[in-house]
């Protein structure tokens, strides 16, 4: 089985990738890892870490959806989890397997981004993290963008029907959904439309 879980940075989809680890014996590759290896090794790709996640994606989705592939094709189990996963990958994913997968998404599109500060520098305390290396007023800018980000996802997962789980109100809850989601008992559909109805991607509900 493939699982996928795109979303915005400090979403949960590690944390819920670490769960399906830990409860259900699901593996995980963290994009993140790849990108930090190709942005070190391959600097004439012209990617760096701390690009844009819409940027990213462009260098690296044809190695992930390689990945995706080969796994698909030996029917090992793997989530592959990122920020440069995007909902119109899935669809493209579909057409060209004829598989099904389980994939979902999840942000913070109506977050206050004052109490997503305070929550990110909780969580963070005591630790090595990324956000750390920000202070307050460019860690605010940079949730502002995030939470732009979750916006397109939300819009993007409405309009392919690709479930989408949003932490705004509760970071816990979401988490907790999105995980139930993927582990659900729910027959699973394939994960390809027609080319004339490009969003009528199938999961299920």
């Amino acid at each position: 089985m493939l699982y996928m879980i795109g979303g915005a940075p400090r979403s949960g989809k590690t944390t819920v990738a670490r769960r399906m680890l830990a409860e259900h014996g699901v593996p995980y590759f963290s994009i993140d890892t790849l990108i930090a290896s190709l942005a070190s090794a391959q600097p004439e790709l012209g990617m760096r870490v701390s690009d844009p996640a819409l940027k990213r994606m462009e260098i690296v989705w044809p190695t992930i959806r390689k990945v995706a592939s080969d796994v698909v094709q030996s029917g090992d189990d793997l989530l592959l989890e990122g920020d440069v996963i995007l909902p119109k990958h899935l669809i493209e994913f579909g057409h060209s397997t004829n598989t099904g997968i389980k994939a979902c998404f999840i942000g913070y599109a109506d977050v206050d981004p004052v109490k997503k500060l305070r929550a990110i520098r909780e969580h963070a305390a005591g630790g090595i993290d990324w956000t750390e290396e920000l202070d307050d007023a460019r860690l605010l800018n940079l949730i502002g963008e995030l939470r732009t980000f979750s916006e397109y996802l939300r819009r993007e997962c409405c309009h392919y029907k690709i479930r989408y789980f949003d932490g705004s109100t509760c970071f816990a809850s979401a988490i907790r959904d999105a995980k139930a989601y993927l582990h659900s008992a729910a027959q699973l559909e394939h994960l390809h439309a027609p080319p004339s109805r490009q969003s009528s991607l199938r999961l299920p509900s």
